[in-house]
């Protein structure tokens, strides 16, 4: 993570001849954004660093901490959270002697923020509105002055205002920023302005510029009198998503960001000419806040709370906050300063607290905390020095008692432990929960005693907050696993991952809840999400990660923005002689919406029937997932891989692995230099029951035939008939390429390369697992079969080369009737490769055929083919070493022999991991089903085939460590 500490001077004024000369250059090198030039912010330029990379913090429950500096009780503590609500609590010092002030309902949805000015604050919320509340009139809780709605289609993540002025700005989910007057609750102006989320809003009072954060890795100003856009910069792969500004324009301002490694965190101090110096920090500081005109607090989600003087740039103080009672430390989500304190609040233990600084600015010191219940994920307790937790089953939910001290969480990132020997609090880790209140488990009572005598429960299960009633279950986790590497390995394997099975859907809903779709560039900053999830996952393993950049992707407008970093994920054996094995998987997905004909939420992982619904269930998060599940099993029980596992996770797939080959390429001879062997799960079985290994893809080459007219569309009725139309010259083309009553391509020459089918090959096919009427009624949605031969069908799907049409460009093809004759159409269909077919060979062949079939047309049109694009087919050794490891894996954990099968599809990164590894060999080992619709409506996993993948994954890289150490002894 990084924060940037950006100083604002006013460098040349906005008549000076020099500046504006500056300006200009500059500004020829930016986005084409047009910037007012009259502006004092026309001069102020950034230069941020393009090398870090976008992490994201996941879990937040307080979203926002301010003081009321301006109430009519005195000093109060705002609080805001994920559920809606406002509070405020006396934070007078003095350990516990907080008191609740009010607590309200602000918003139908979660607040986002909540900024405070001139005795008012603002809040924002998922609910797309915003709202201005006073705390100097009507009693002890706010009024609400008015509400700003009917300005944003989506959730407003930002708001500020300036209340001298009786303004205000929100920024949404929309990608729109909009001016509002407070008094009459009525929108100024709204603009469009990135391809992405705006993440935050600040306003400067005195030029009423208002500062902007988007997810489009862009820092923007606006001019919030008139809409005007006044500076733009971009901030290279880095997220801003704090900012503060101080009391006057001399203050620097102070930008947050995400990031991936802490060894790219830094702190850069921003200069009047642009020059700047740079502070690396070993934390993420995501939250930022003022302390005083030179000295701002930056907390970190791990816990830290930093001061660092902005203008020595010296980290003045550090101090890690923990758990009230021990544990781990709090995860830090939002800061806020007042006459030399400081209030941060947090998630995962729920917290918040107040700190004071001493003189000089040199130290934190606690002057009392507070445990507060601000989410359904919190459950409210006595907590003293000691205390007992006392589990009774039951029948039906209880109501939890009311009491007044602290809180013991129960959420992913804390709940209570079997072990609270040394501490009343103790967090567990995720995997004892189960995913959902849908998952049956034990209503339970928990109730507080003064000893710690006899504390011992097992991990939180599900918690449900309705006022003051809870209800908890906990799920027996007390079994005892033995593991003998020698003798029961597998089986233990294999039992851990079934008591864990659970935990293994939940972790699977996660990674389905991003939406990862690589092909939209306003979710690119949900692929870097995911890519930093993963990572951050292989980082807790002992993984040494390193997130690899791919460069920028050119969009059709022209625009450039970030691909995603491949993740390369190494995972180190210390057995000696250990053999290395690499595997791949994407994060990202295909596109999906509820619109599309789904029958369930597609960014919602949903249990039905004993599949898992979900984009990325299959295709190919779960497969992902299972990899890492074989490496925590081994961390758990302190055994050694068997292998060295080298992981490279990609974010493009879905958009053409962009970026991907040359990257490997450019790694051959040192990430690739030890490998072994490589797998894959990216495929699936051919049917619903056997399981398979995959020897051979197909390749693909794409055509485009273009014939080119006169110079604009015409007019059936006035020139049809006078003319050589192109459309009817290319349906003439088009019709000569392929039998329609066969499926034979059409074009001499094509089969030239493909090799004579053998007997064994044959038998391979008949002995499949596949089911046709199934495929007829089901997979193909009712399409007629070329054959009704399952042998036939699966060879026509996979080992034989096929010819598809697919569309034609400048057709008139909406709704209705349009009599037009269009000037230029062009013809696309794609040519399915298989091994030793090669892509000029056929190149060749369709051109050659093309060119000869419009010449004895005697067309007066042009005419042009191209190729698209074009990826080489890919066969394995069904003999080596690989694949007889895959095939015993198979065997081991589902008891039957596989289907020996080859896909339809493409996958040509497989031939490339072959060439970058010196000609390793590479295999495909899906986990998926053949009905599981990746790529379409309702795409799924079952349930079962997600826990035997990771059985069988597992296995497989036992299998491979022992193929491969006897394949090198006979050399």
């Amino acid at each position: 993570l990084v924060v940037v500490i950006v100083h604002v001077a006013y460098s040349s004024a906005p008549g000076d001849g020099q500046g504006r000369e500056d300006q200009k250059k500059q500004g020829e090198k930016e986005s084409q954004e047009v910037l007012a030039e009259d502006h004092p912010w026309s001069a102020f330029r950034v230069a941020l660093d393009h090398h870090t990379t976008l992490r994201v913090s996941l879990g937040d429950i307080i979203t926002s901490v301010a003081f009321l500096e301006g109430s009519s009780s005195g000093r109060q503590l705002l609080l805001a959270d994920v559920d809606g609500y406002l509070s405020a609590l006396d934070s007078r010092p003095g350990p516990l002697a907080w008191s609740e002030d009010w607590h309200c309902r602000g918003h139908e949805g979660g607040i986002n923020e909540a900024p405070l000015e001139d005795g008012h604050f603002l809040t924002c919320s998922i609910d797309k509105t915003a709202a201005v509340w006073s705390t100097t009139i009507g009693g002890r809780e706010p009024v609400e002055v008015g509400t700003l709605t009917g300005g944003h289609d989506r959730s407003v993540a930002s708001v500020a205002g300036c209340l001298r002025r009786r303004l205000a700005v929100t920024g949404g989910r929309d990608c729109r920023v909009c001016s509002w007057d407070i008094d009459t609750q009525q929108r100024i102006s709204s603009t469009w302005t990135s391809r992405n989320v705006v993440t935050r809003l600040r306003i400067l009072p005195e030029s009423l510029s208002v500062i902007q954060l988007s997810e489009d890795l862009q820092f923007r100003v606006w001019d919030m009198r008139t809409a005007a856009l006044v500076h733009s910069a971009p901030c290279g792969p880095d997220q801003l998503v704090s900012c503060a500004v101080g009391r006057d324009a001399t203050c620097p301002i102070i930008c947050g960001s995400k990031g991936f490694t802490p060894s790219q965190c830094r702190v850069k101090v921003f200069e009047p000419r642009c020059s700047w110096k740079e502070l690396v920090s070993s934390s993420e500081h995501p939250c930022i806040s003022y302390l005083s005109d030179r000295v701002a607090v930056a907390v970190s989600k791990g816990g830290e709370v930093a001061l660092i003087d902005s203008a020595t740039l010296e980290l003045v103080s550090r101090s890690t906050l923990a758990c009230s009672a021990g544990g781990a430390p709090q995860a830090l989500t939002s800061v806020d300063c007042c006459d030399g304190m400081v209030a941060v609040g947090g998630a995962g233990v729920f917290k918040v607290r107040v700190m004071a600084v001493q003189a000089g600015g040199r130290a934190i010191e606690p002057m009392g905390e507070r445990m507060m219940l601000v989410s359904a994920n919190c459950i409210e307790v006595v907590m003293s020095e000691e205390f007992t937790l006392n589990i009774e089953e039951s029948n039906a939910p209880h109501a939890l008692p009311k009491v007044d001290y602290g809180a013991v969480p129960a959420s992913a990132t804390g709940g209570f432990s079997s072990n609270l020997a040394s501490s009343p609090y103790h967090p567990v880790t995720p995997q004892n929960l189960l995913p959902s209140p849908s998952i049956p488990y034990k209503p339970m009572t928990v109730q507080m005693q003064q000893d710690l005598s006899s504390a011992e429960c097992d991990a939180v299960a599900s918690v449900q907050t309705m006022a003051d009633e809870c209800e908890l279950g906990f799920r027996e986790t007390n079994q005892s696993i033995t593991v003998d590497p020698a003798k029961d390995l597998y089986k233990a394997m294999y039992e851990w991952i079934d008591l864990n099975q659970n935990v293994f859907v939940s972790r699977l809903a996660e990674a389905v809840a991003i939406p990862s779709v690589s092909g939209d560039p306003t979710l690119r900053p949900r692929v870097l999400q995911t890519v930093a999830w993963a990572t951050k996952w292989c980082e807790s393993l002992g993984a040494v990660t390193e997130p690899v950049d791919l460069g920028l992707q050119t969009l059709p407008d022209g625009s450039r923005i970030v691909r995603p970093p491949a993740l390369f994920a190494t995972f180190e054996s210390t057995l000696p002689a250990a053999p290395t094995l690499c595997v791949y998987g994407h994060l990202d997905v295909q596109p999906a919406s509820k619109e599309d004909g789904w029958d369930t939420e597609p960014f919602q992982l949903t249990e039905k029937d004993g599949n898992l619904y979900g984009r990325g269930a299959t295709d190919d998060k779960g497969p992902v997932l299972c990899w890492l599940w074989f490496v925590e099993f081994h961390r758990k029980f302190n055994l050694p891989l068997p292998c060295n596992l080298k992981c490279v996770f990609e974010g493009m797939e879905e958009s053409g692995s962009e970026g991907l080959e040359e990257c490997l390429k450019s790694v051959s001879e040192t990430f690739f230099h030890d490998v072994d062997g490589i797998c894959i799960s990216d495929n699936y079985w051919m049917g619903l029951e056997r399981p398979c290994v995959t020897w051979g893809i197909r390749g693909n080459v794409y055509f485009a035939v273009e014939v080119r007219g006169g110079t604009k569309d015409l007019h059936s009725g006035a020139h049809g008939g006078a003319v050589q139309e192109p459309m009817t010259d290319l349906i003439k083309i088009m019709s000569t390429l392929v039998d329609s009553a066969t499926g034979k391509i059409l074009v001499p020459g094509i089969y030239d390369e493909v090799d004579e089918l053998t007997e064994e090959e044959k038998e391979r096919y008949e002995r499949c697992d596949f089911d046709v009427a199934s495929y007829a009624n089901e997979d193909t949605g009712g399409m007629p079969l070329l054959s009704q031969d399952k042998a036939t069908i699966l060879m026509a799907r996979s080992r034989y080369p096929t010819l598809s049409l697919h569309g034609i460009e400048g057709a008139f093809a909406g709704a209705g009737a349009k009599t037009v004759i269009p000037r230029t159409v062009v013809g696309k269909f794609s040519i399915r490769t298989v091994p030793h077919m090669t892509i000029d060979h056929v190149a060749e062949c369709v051109k050659r055929h093309v060119v000869k079939v419009f010449d004895t047309l005697g067309s007066k049109n042009r005419l042009k083919v191209n190729v698209i694009h074009a990826g080489k087919p890919w066969v394995g050794d069904l003999n080596g070493y690989n694949y007889r490891a895959a095939a015993a894996a198979t065997k081991q954990v589902w008891g039957v022999e596989p289907d020996y099968t080859r896909e339809g599809g493409s996958i040509p990164i497989t031939l490339t991991f072959e060439e970058v590894s010196g000609g390793k060999p590479a295999i495909l080992l899906p986990i998926g089903q053949g009905n599981d619709g990746a790529h379409s409506q309702n795409e799924k996993i079952s349930r079962r085939n997600y826990i035997m993948g990771a059985k069988t994954l597992g296995t497989y890289v036992y299998e491979f460590s022992r193929m491969t150490q006897e394949e090198k002894a006979k050399h």
